[in-house]
C-alpha cells in the first residue's frame, strides 16, 4: 500500500513539473506573440503617419502648382498688354524760374507711378508722383541751384556795368557773355508705367547748361 501511494505521489510530481514546463513555454510564446503584435502596430502607425505627410505634401504641391499657373497666366496677360500698348508719353524739362525746374509730360497719355531724379551739378533731387496726365507737369524746387544762379547773375551784371562804364577803355575789354555761365550739368532720370502696365524710362543729360536766363 505504501508503494502504491509512493508511485501516485511521484506521478503527481511529474505531472506538476510537466505543467510548469508547459506553462513557462506557453508564457514565452505569448510574450513573443504580444511583442510581434506591438511591433506590427508601431509599424502600421509609422506607415500611417508617413502616408499623412505624403498626403499633406501632395496637397501643398497641388496648391503651389495652381498658384504658379495663375501667376504665369497673369504674367502672360501683362506681357500681352504691354506689347499692344501704344501710349504716347515723353518728357521735357526746363527752368521755369531760378530754382524751379519743370518736368512736363509732352505726350497725350497719363503716366503712373512716376519717379524722378533730377541732378543739377553734384546735387540730386528726388520726387515722385502717382500720376502725371498728358500735358501735365511737376515743379521741382532746387534751392542750391537758385543760390548759384543769383550769385552768377550778380557777377555777370557787375562785369556788364564795368564794361559799360569803361569809357574809352571799353575797346580794350571783352564784353561779358552769358555763355560763361553755361557750364552746368543737368540730368533727368524718369521712370513710370503706362495705364496698361508698360514701363518707361527717360534718361537725358545736358552737359553745357545754364541755371536760367540772365537777360
Amino acid at each position: 500500500m505504501d508503494l502504491i501511494a509512493l508511485l501516485i505521489a511521484a506521478l503527481s510530481l511529474l505531472v506538476s513539473f510537466a505543467s510548469v514546463v508547459w506553462a513557462v513555454h506557453a508564457t514565452k510564446g505569448s510574450n513573443k506573440s504580444a511583442q510581434d503584435a506591438i511591433d506590427k502596430a508601431e509599424a502600421a502607425n509609422q506607415l500611417s503617419a508617413e502616408a499623412n505627410v505624403i498626403a499633406e505634401d501632395s496637397k501643398s504641391i497641388a496648391v503651389d502648382s495652381r498658384k504658379i499657373g495663375e501667376e504665369a497666366l497673369a504674367v502672360a496677360r501683362r506681357t500681352e498688354l504691354r506689347e499692344s500698348d501704344t501710349s504716347n508719353i515723353h518728357w521735357e524739362g526746363d527752368w521755369k524760374e531760378p530754382g524751379t525746374y519743370v518736368i512736363t509730360n509732352k505726350g497725350d497719355d497719363e503716366a503712373l507711378n512716376v519717379r524722378i531724379i533730377l541732378t543739377v551739378d553734384e546735387v540730386e533731387i528726388r520726387c515722385s508722383e502717382e500720376s502725371i496726365p498728358g500735358g501735365g507737369c511737376v515743379e521741382i524746387d532746387c534751392p542750391q541751384a537758385k543760390n548759384t544762379y543769383f550769385r552768377e547773375l550778380s557777377e555777370y551784371r557787375s562785369k556788364k556795368r564795368a564794361y559799360e562804364q569803361g569809357g574809352g577803355m571799353s575797346q580794350f575789354m571783352m564784353p561779358p557773355n552769358t555763355l560763361e555761365y553755361t557750364h552746368h550739368f543737368i540730368g533727368e532720370r524718369i521712370d513710370w508705367v503706362s495705364r496698361a502696365g508698360k514701363p518707361g524710362v527717360h534718361d537725358q543729360s545736358y552737359g553745357l547748361s545754364s541755371l536760367g536766363d540772365f537777360d
